[in-house]
């Protein structure tokens, strides 16, 4: 069961005025250089443990305009479940995972669900804020949540394959790094990362100077990218990365989901 976060919660992170949008993470050099100077980052014998046993929240963005969808996304069904249910059914099977930060915004009605884990929803204070000013709303959450966690993936509400060895791998990398992105189709992916929470000053600095982009979150102190070789074992298709954000994509993973229920899948 969801419930809706206090006010100060709610509130803490301010959205900045609306501004132009930054490109999507193409990677430069120094970028392809995180991909490969550091140690790799592999899987637990238990492939779904995020390490150690040590409690993990997971931020989901879904308030979104949705404006190549035409309707919010969270809610939108794919063989039977909605895409929100799709990427909460991968997050329930994370033995470490204490909390979910559901983040919408102002006035939009929240999506039906069913919680295995407690749940928070926070709003953003602008409708259209952008991802980031949401991320952040979501950490401030989550750090100000029970469960005293160090380690949250972030994650959007439309990627209905994102698979659990994923998502605990990047939980790891994040045990020892301070953000940890896949790099998919050469370029990170923060809507599929893992962030400690004490990037969060860092992140709202980044808001203070105008930032709004989700993909800024690769050029924080330390962040970690992680080449395909690198996440493959995890999930060898990147079927993590499939969004849905148009009627035709929506199509081609209803391809896609029926594919994989096929027997022997």
């Amino acid at each position: 069961m969801f419930r809706v976060a206090a006010p100060a919660v709610a509130s803490a992170v301010a959205s900045p005025a609306a501004g132009p949008r930054s490109p999507r993470g193409s990677m430069g050099r120094t970028s392809r250089a995180r991909c490969r100077a550091r140690s790799p980052v592999t899987l637990p014998p238990d492939p779904l443990r995020a390490g150690a046993g040590a409690p993990l929240a997971a931020v989901i963005l879904a308030g979104g305009r949705s404006t190549r969808m035409g309707r919010d996304k969270a809610s939108l069904v794919l063989r039977g479940r909605t895409l929100l249910d799709r990427t909460l059914e991968a997050l329930y099977q994370l033995p470490d995972l204490v909390e979910v930060i559901l983040v919408l915004a102002p006035g939009q009605q929240a999506p039906p669900f069913a919680g295995a884990v407690p749940g928070v929803i926070v709003r953003d204070r602008l409708e259209g804020g952008g991802p980031l000013p949401a991320i952040a709303l979501g950490l401030e959450a989550a750090r100000a949540g029970s469960a005293r966690v160090d380690v949250a993936l972030v994650l959007g509400c439309d990627t209905p394959f994102v698979r659990p060895a994923l998502l605990a791998l990047l939980a790891r990398g994040a045990r020892e790094q301070p953000v940890v992105l896949p790099v998919h189709d050469a370029r990170p992916q923060p809507l599929c990362s893992a962030v400690r929470l004490e990037v969060l000053p860092a992140i709202e600095a980044l808001l203070a100077a105008g930032k709004r982009a989700a993909s800024v979150l690769a050029d924080l102190p330390g962040a970690r990218l992680l080449a395909a070789s690198e996440w493959a074992s995890a999930d060898p298709d990147g079927l993590s990365f499939v969004g849905v954000n148009t009627p035709e994509e929506l199509r081609r993973a209803e391809s896609t989901a029926a594919l994989l229920a096929e027997p022997g899948r």
